[in-house]
């Protein structure tokens, strides 16, 4: 076997290195500063949807196209407008629900956003109780509701959607305190919901797994409690960024920290410009997290966007010197592996955000039914693992 001098894992083994936060476009005209928007990412466009002004809430969605930076306004929700949702992005579409409408009451619906359509659908709505401020978290096939507030108090349960059947399951109780406005991300199909408001303003952060249907307590944040903010998992790691401290009030800074679940610890990154934000929202585009909006001082909501780049790297020795080729890239229907030497034992597809979305020995990969936008895909060899990333057109 052709020795390879560095293991370069493409998703998991990049190590990010600080890098400045710069200013985008701001929000479209008639598409005002807000706080509490849904938002996600999906290929190469991120969304914002919903949200709340100090007078208003909202049910108008924005789509950010960094390649020009600039925003287009997409056809409006179609449900109530609503403030203290939660979404999430899975294979090409977007999901939405719950929250708090105008009238105050709490809402239980979900709903699909078909990103070529412009277009949502409402699915099977929420069966637990009606909630404002759940965890919401998408693995390879699946979303997750956990905790949230009610209007009996604050929950901990948690929920299982299977995108496939467009159905509901209860599983096994969160395992910290009753809370709202947690933070969460996933990290190899794995959900991790943590820190948020109840009694007081925690730290905790915790692991689900649902091969075993087990929650597992990891390390806790080494700074104040935190609510409010926003959050992101990018190859590997989880992030929670800016939000309020111990007395849910602004921090004097926009902190930004990285959790890397291998090491079990948390690393402060750069924090972004400003004070620290109430109920920003954020999304991942290719390799940069983009910061989005949130209340900056009471009743004074921002609807700016700040861009954060991570960088990764240089390979001594990588894909391009073994003899392993991948084509063609951009890819449309078939992604190929051409392993004229036979070093690769095992495939493993991934989406932008770390997420296996296919393992197999197969060398020719069907991608036909994937989303346009950025994968990766990891080669394990008899003793290291090698990777690049690809474009899926």
């Amino acid at each position: 076997m052709k020795k390879i001098l560095l293991v370069f894992l493409c998703v998991y083994s990049l190590n990010v290195t600080a890098q400045t936060w710069t200013q985008q476009a701001s929000f479209p005209a008639n598409f005002d500063g807000r706080n509490h928007a849904v938002s996600f990412s999906i290929g190469d466009y991120g969304y914002l949807a919903t949200g709340a002004s100090a007078t208003f809430y909202y049910n108008n969605v924005a789509r950010y196209d960094p390649s020009s930076d600039s925003w287009t306004v997409m056809n409006a929700f179609p449900g109530s407008a609503r403030s203290f949702a939660m979404g999430v992005s899975n294979n090409g579409k977007g999901y939405m629900g719950m929250g708090v409408a105008p009238n105050n009451s709490i809402l239980s619906d979900f709903w699909s956003y078909d990103p070529v359509a412009d277009q949502w659908t409402r699915l099977a709505d929420f069966p637990g109780t009606a909630r404002f401020h759940p965890a919401m978290v998408a693995t390879s096939d699946k979303i997750f509701v956990a905790c949230g507030g009610a209007n009996q108090g604050n929950l901990k349960d948690f929920w299982e959607y299977d995108i496939s059947s467009n159905t509901w399951s209860q599983k096994t109780d969160f395992p910290g305190v009753p809370r709202h406005h947690p933070y969460q991300f996933s990290i190899d199909d794995k959900v991790y919901v943590g820190f948020g408001h109840g009694a007081g303003i925690y730290r905790d952060m915790y692991c689900y797994d649902p091969a075993t249907s087990a929650w597992t307590a990891v390390a806790s944040l080494p700074s104040q409690g935190r609510v409010a903010g926003t959050q992101f998992s990018f190859n590997g790691k989880g992030y929670a960024l800016s939000g309020q401290g111990d007395t849910h009030d602004y921090l004097p800074t926009g902190e930004f920290w990285e959790f890397d679940p291998i090491a079990n610890t948390w690393t402060s990154l750069p924090v972004h410009p400003g004070t620290g934000r109430w109920a920003p929202g954020s999304f991942v585009i290719g390799n940069a997290v983009y910061l989005a909006g949130g209340e900056t001082t009471a009743n004074v909501n921002a609807n700016d966007l700040w861009k954060y780049e991570f960088s990764f790297p240089a390979a001594i020795n990588d894909l391009s010197q073994t003899n392993i080729k991948i084509y063609p890239n951009p890819a449309t229907d078939v992604l190929i592996i051409n392993d004229v030497d036979n070093e690769v034992k095992q495939i493993v597809l991934l989406d932008y955000l770390g997420r296996p979305l296919l393992k197999t020995t197969s060398k020719t990969l069907d991608i036909a039914s994937f989303a346009k936008g950025t994968y990766f895909v990891q080669l394990h060899l008899q003793d290291q693992v090698v990777g690049t990333s690809f474009i899926k057109k």
